[in-house]
Formats: structure tokens, sequence, C-alpha cells
């Protein structure tokens, strides 16, 4: 429902905003010449946002003008801002590639939803605006902002940060007063503040009602430069107020007394009209046909809107209903008690018929209700499936817990609980979905609590402390009774203590997965997988390459792009770093393929690390900028593509860029409780210092990551670490004695007698080899060549800290035999 604040055709610039019109004026031109745009405007409410979306509608021709307004009332109804908006320009749908035509046309409803992944989703708004803006350049008004439903602000947002040579331009209007709702980060911004006094001297002055100077002065003390409250306040004054004769009321904070000033002239309008009012309010279609049905629905008259729409509350053009500033809507849905707008809702539900309204009626029997009835709840629920069949995640969260509230059985309430809590986290949501966990756990049993244990181990891999994760996916593995679930959590716990600096409990756990009789061939892959990287931790060398044959060998059949991510391990286990490529392109080209574009992230970011391993650096680079864009308007964590771009920009001599980013990779995982990221971090710092020549200062720094003394120790990492500095520090030496500065290293060869020794031999081998002298050149060439396949670039190596999940320490296990 539209707002009708702003200027006419025609009119000049509003009264003491002549920079920020200029600001307009600017977008609107680049995005008529091709230079598309966006610009978010922030202020307190009537403080002239929506005036100055108003100014850019009447300063747009010859440009197309989209726009839609958020409603608090209809805030998670996914992707109703989208479908407001997009309704003019959706002829322009067969344009587009039918993956993404395909899922947006989903996400509408106006086709079953057969792509339901939401940054496909969010790829089809760019597409659908940039070919309507083609035929015509194009403007998007989006007021009211904080109140557009989740997905459909996530995909304007997706679209607005892409804007280059579109004639497209994007203005938002987001009211200051509630934090958090509305996120642009990376969009530019415009925070309007009050007017200054000469211009707002003019704007009461053009209320055309004189007051004395004492009340004028008043006036313009209690507006403090809003303007609305200029236009507005001397309205509810009596002429004896104005004229001083009688007392002012007591000042009170702005906003409320804009409301109630705004609830003052609805009171003067008949009840009838006050009524049908509350139901516009309550709907942010602006249907007015549809709010008529409602008003019907409670015997109301035929002409109830007229007295409101004399009053110039709101406008009713082309059968739709338009408030005068949303603070009207705002004033009359908070104005009314309980049962008024459950009256309300009810209304607007028997008014919603049909199976294309389904979705908008349950909502509002949802939100008419007020006690358990299992009906609406279950009614609610299937409305939350199709939200993620649509890909609107975060609406489906709260269409769940709206069902777990009207659920008269507490199984179907624990059930809907934890289903919120998996909309949650795939909304990008982390600390709702902690929430909803906190609140589903002590209701749940059996598999439902399995499930929302093994979510809260994700969620603590992914955001939180890894300790943490270990812990509770072994909980969840140990309540299990689905073998197939049961090898997949035992597998993120290994990950989690690799992680963590713990080889032992790699070993432990896959050791419990070997156990496992497996239900299908995929899983008999991952058993083998995970039993081959766990034996090469234990130092069982010969079982451990008997277990990674036997997966490669089934590898052939897998499809799944994460089970592709296993076998890319194996593959670079061993044959070398780098032979995980083909599988690892496999799962990339499957996610791309099918519209996974929530896993692009994850196979990005191990894509890249191959292409290191190889030496591909621009390669690497791309995979890692791809999948550090995706991971950022996921939500995701997003250092390890941060590490794998420092580690190429360490190997092109940008010194300045690789440091950058690696203090904001540390930065982001600071919470983790992870030793990978700050010891990652330094390995990619001497990194930069070997780059740039500066090989004692990289072999002091990389040394120092191999000392158990360490305040980062991570054994892991620093039997990875350990082949640099022992080249860079010994080979010159040309003695058959390490230098001093090296002796730390050969504690490597006590190593063997430890849980993860199958990792030792190859790294204190390869330090042997570096520092033999050349009498002895037969033995060393025997062993150069028995561990050629861990001898990649240095840079390659740096990525072995990678802050990346699967694919990390286990899979270099295996790239040699012990000597």
């Amino acid at each position: 429902m539209r707002a009708m604040a702003g200027p006419g055709p025609g009119l000049a610039r509003l009264p003491g905003r002549e920079q920020e019109c200029a600001v307009v004026d600017r977008l609107l031109a680049g995005a008529r010449t091709g230079a598309g745009g966006a610009l978010v405007v922030r202020g307190e409410p009537g403080i002239g946002k929506s005036a100055l979306l108003g100014y850019a509608r009447a300063h747009a021709p010859p440009m197309m003008v989209l726009s839609a307004c958020g409603v608090q009332a209809e805030s998670d109804l996914a992707f109703a801002g989208l479908h407001e908006l997009l309704r003019p320009v959706l002829t322009y749908l067969g344009e587009l590639p039918d993956t993404q035509s395909q899922a947006l046309a989903g996400a509408l409803g106006l086709a079953p939803s057969s792509q339901p992944d939401r940054l496909l989703i969010c790829a089809a708004v760019l597409s659908l605006l940039a070919a309507a803006a083609e035929t015509q350049p194009l403007l998007c008004l989006v007021d009211d902002a904080q109140w557009v439903d989740r997905p459909s602000a996530d995909a304007l947002v997706f679209t607005a940060r892409r804007l280059r040579v579109e004639q497209l331009a994007i203005l938002f209007g987001v009211r200051d007063s509630e934090p958090g709702r509305f996120e642009a980060t990376g969009l530019p911004e415009l925070l309007l503040t009050g007017l200054c006094q000469d211009a707002a001297v003019k704007v009461l002055a053009a209320m055309g009602r004189a007051a004395a100077p004492s009340v004028c002065e008043r006036l313009l003390a209690e507006a403090d430069g809003n303007p609305l409250a200029l236009l507005e306040l001397p309205g509810s004054l009596s002429e004896e107020q104005l004229n001083g004769r009688v007392p002012l009321p007591d000042a009170m904070l702005l906003t409320p007394r804009l409301e109630g000033v705004f609830r003052q002239r609805i009171a003067r309008l008949p009840r009838p009209a006050q009524t049908v009012l509350l139901i516009a309010a309550a709907d942010n279609t602006g249907d007015a046909p549809a709010v008529l049905r409602a008003a019907a629905a409670l015997d109301l008259p035929a002409d109830a809107l007229d007295p409101a729409e004399r009053s110039g509350l709101i406008r009713v053009t082309d059968k739709t209903i338009a408030f005068r500033h949303p603070l009207v809507r705002s004033a009359l849905y908070q104005g009314a008690t309980l049962s008024q707008r459950q009256q309300a809702h009810a209304a607007l539900a028997s008014a919603f018929c049909g199976d294309d309204h389904a979705d908008r009626r349950v909502w509002h029997q949802a939100m008419a209700a007020l006690t358990g009835d299992e009906e609406v709840a279950a009614a609610l629920e299937a409305s939350a499936r199709r939200a993620q069949l649509r890909a609107g995640h975060s609406s489906a969260a709260t269409a769940y817990l709206r069902a777990a509230e009207l659920s008269t059985d507490e199984a179907r309430r624990a059930r809907r609980i934890a289903a919120a809590a998996h909309a949650a986290w795939d909304a990008g949501q982390p600390d709702r979905a902690r929430e909803i966990i906190g609140r589903a756990l002590p209701l749940a049993t059996g598999q439902t609590r399995t499930h929302l244990l093994h979510l809260s181990g994700l969620i603590e891999a992914h955001t939180g402390s890894v300790q943490e994760a270990y812990a509770v996916l072994v909980d969840a593995a140990d309540a299990s009774t689905d073998p197939s679930l049961t090898v997949e959590m035992l597998f993120e716990a290994a990950d989690a203590a690799q992680f963590a600096g713990d080889p032992a409990a790699v070993v432990e756990l896959g050791q419990r997965a070997m156990r496992i009789s497996a239900a299908d061939d995929l899983d008999r892959f991952k058993i083998a997988a995970f039993g081959g990287f766990a034996r090469a931790y234990a130092g069982d060398h010969d079982q451990a390459q008997a277990l990674i044959t036997d997966a490669l060998g089934r590898a052939d059949m897998v499809t799944d792009p994460r089970a592709l991510m296993w076998a890319a391990d194996a593959a670079s286990a061993s044959k070398g770093l780098g032979a995980g490529l083909p599988y690892v392109n496999r799962a990339v080209d499957h996610a791309r393929r099918n519209g996974l574009v929530g896993l692009l992230p994850l196979v990005l970011r191990r894509q890249a690390m191959e292409f290191l391993w190889l030496s591909q650096f621009d390669l690497a680079y791309a995979a890692a900028q791809e999948g550090y864009r995706l991971s950022v308007d996921l939500g995701y964590g997003s250092s390890g593509h941060l590490v794998n771009m420092a580690a190429v920009e360490a190997t092109w001599g940008r010194e300045q860029d690789a440091r950058r980013h690696i203090e904001e990779a540390v930065a982001l995982n600071q919470r983790r409780g992870s030793l990978f990221p700050a010891i990652g971090a330094e390995w990619t710092l001497g990194l930069i210092e070997l780059a740039a020549g500066r090989s004692a200062e990289a072999a002091e720094r990389l040394l120092a990551i191999t000392s158990s003394d360490h305040p980062h120790h991570n054994p892991l990492i620093a039997l990875e670490v350990m082949p640099t500095p022992w080249r860079l520090a010994c080979a010159p030496a040309g003695a058959n004695r390490p230098p001093r500065g090296c002796r730390a290293c050969t504690g490597a060869w006590q190593l063997p007698r430890q849980p993860h020794a199958g990792r030792c031999w190859p790294a204190a081998r390869r330090c042997w080899a570096s520092a033999t002298p050349r009498k002895h050149s037969a033995r060393r060439s025997r062993s150069d060549r028995a561990c050629r396949p861990c001898s990649v670039p240095a840079p390659s190596c740096c990525t072995a800290s990678g802050c990346g999940g699967s694919g990390g320490a286990p899979m270099r296990a295996l790239t040699c035999a012990p000597p």
C-alpha cells in the first residue's frame, strides 16, 4: 500500500532539503545514462523520507516508477514486498534464464516453486529489473523498508549492491526507530536530520494558519526541524490555542505526538469509517475491493470509506487505497484495541478467497486467533512449508513459531518450533536460530531432539565456538538412531576437532564411523573416506591408503556437492594436493546447474584452494572473490575466502591487500575458538615476508608457529608449516647437522608415537631432505621424489590454514608414505 507524501509533478526542491534533493537528482541522472545506483534514506518518523521519495517520483520522468511500502502487520508474509513492487514488470519474466524465471515465478506464487534457492531468486530480481530497464529507465521506490518482509528485502539489497551499468535506480526509505530491521551494508546512505531554522519557519508558514509569535516559537521548538510535525501539529490546535489565548498541551515525544495528531483526526470520523480504515491498515495490498469485501463481512455500508477520503487521511485511485503518511497507518493499528485488530484480521481472512490468496488468508486467520486452534496451526504450518519452497525462510520461521503458539498438542508444538529453528538458519539468522533451539530443546524428544542438536552444532561450527560445536555434535551423534545422519554428524564433529587442534578426537570419531553399518552406497563411500582420514591421523598409513582407494573407487557415482567435497579430500590425500579439483569442479557445476546457490560459498572456497595448490592463481582469486561476495549476502562465515584471497595477494606481491584481508579474517573468527584463523594468519604473514624477499623474517615467523609454546599452537598446522622454515633456515647451512635455529623441527622425528603420527613423517622427512648435504644427494633425491605430491608452492600451503571446513588438514595426511 503506497504512501501519499511527496510533492506533485513539476514542484521545485523541498524547502531545506536542497542538498538532499541534489543527491537524488544525481542518482536519477546516472540511472538515465546507464550508471545504475541505489540510496538508503534513513531518519526518524516524519523527518521527510517519504517526501524525498516523492520528490524522486515527481522528477523521475521519463523513467518508469515502481513502488512498494512495507506494512508491519504483514512483515512476515514472504515476498509480499517483491510482489507489490514487481507487478508492472512481470511481463519480462520470459527474458530471464529458465532457472531464474522459474525461481522468481515460484517465489511470487505465479507458478510451482521448482528452484527454492534464495540467492537464485535474488539473481532473478536483478535480471528482471535490468531487463525492464533496457526498455525504459527504471526507478524503484521502497518506503518503510524496515517493515518489508525479509526475503523481499534481501533480494532488493542484493540487487542494489550489484547495480553498475543498468538504467536503474533504487531508493529505500527506512525508519531509524526500528534498528536492525533493515540491513543494507555496502549501500550509500543519506541520513536526514531536522530542518534548519529558516527552512522550518517557511514550512510552518506554508500551513496558512495564523499563529501568535509565542505559539510559533513553541511549535518550532516542539517540531525540532521535523517537517511532518511542522505540517501537522498546527492542525491539532484550536483557534484559541493558535492565538495564544489557551495554553498549549504539555510536551511529549514527537513520534507518539504525531501519531496522536492523526488519532485525533481519525476519532472525528464516524465509527464505520474508523473500522474500515483499520481493516485497510491491517492489509498491505492496497486492494480497495478486498477491503470493502472485508467491511461488508462486518455489515458496514459500502460508502464507509468516503469520510476518511474526504478528510485527506487516504486517497482511493484505480481501486487502490493509499494512506496520507505511514504514521497514519501506524496510528490506526497501534491505537486499536486487541479485539478490534482481531476483528479486522478475521474480516480480511474472509475477504481473501481461493488458492492464490491462501497464505495471506491464513496469516490473517492466525492474527485473529487468541487461543489454541489446531486447524489454523496446521494451515499456518502448510504456509510455512510453501514459503520454504519459495526460499522465504525467514517468513517460514515466523509462521512455524506462530503455528507452535496455536498448537494444542505438545509434540506438534515441539516439531514446529524445531522447524522454525531450521528455517531461521536457512535464512542466515544464526542468533535467531540459537534462541529458537533454546526454546525447543526442553520440549523435544527422540529424533527431533537429535536434529536440533545437529543444527546447534552446525551453527556453532560456522559462527561460534568450534570446541562447543564438537561437544554438541558428538552429543547429537550419540542420540541419533539414523546411521546415515550419524556418519554425517561424526564427520562434522571431526572437522570441528581438527580446527580445535585435537587429532586424537579425529581418530576416535573415525573409528566410531567405521563401526557403523552403511545403509547405501553413499554411506559406504563416506565411511571409507572418513575412515581413511582417521587412520592417517593414527599413523596407520597402509590401511588409510586402502580405505582412501576404496572411497575413490566409489566416487564416480557421487553427485551431491557436499559428498563431492569428501571425494576431493580423498583424491588430494591419495594423489597429491590439487588432485581433488575435478571433484570440486563437479560440485561447483552441480550447484550452479541446479540453482543450489546457498552451497556455492562452500564449494567455491574449496575450489579456490585446489587452484592455489596447482598455482593457478588467477582462477583461485576469482573463485575466492565470488565465494566471499556470496558469503556476505548469505550471512555465512567468509574468513576462509579472505584467507584464500590473501594467499594469492601474497604471491602477487600485494602485501597491503594481503595484510588487510588477513586482519579481517581474524576479526571475523575471534569468537570461534578455532586455532586456525590466528595461526593461519601468521602463516600467511610469513608467506608475505617470503614473497617480499625477506627470508630471515619469514623463517623466524614460520618457525615460531611450529613451537608448542606458541599461544595459538595447533599441531596439525605446525606439521604443515614445518618444511618451509626448515628449507629457509637449514638449507643454506650446508651442514649435516641443522643450525641451532632449526632444531625445533627435529622433534617431529619423535612424534610417531602420537595419534597423529601419520602426518608427522612426511613433514619431518621433507625437512630432513631439505637439510641433507650434497654428499647424501642420492638419499635426498629419493626423498624428494617420494614427497613430490607435497612439494607445492608456498602460497598454496597457506590455504591449509584455510579456516576452511571440509578439505582442511586431513586430506594432506597421506601425501607421502613414511620413510
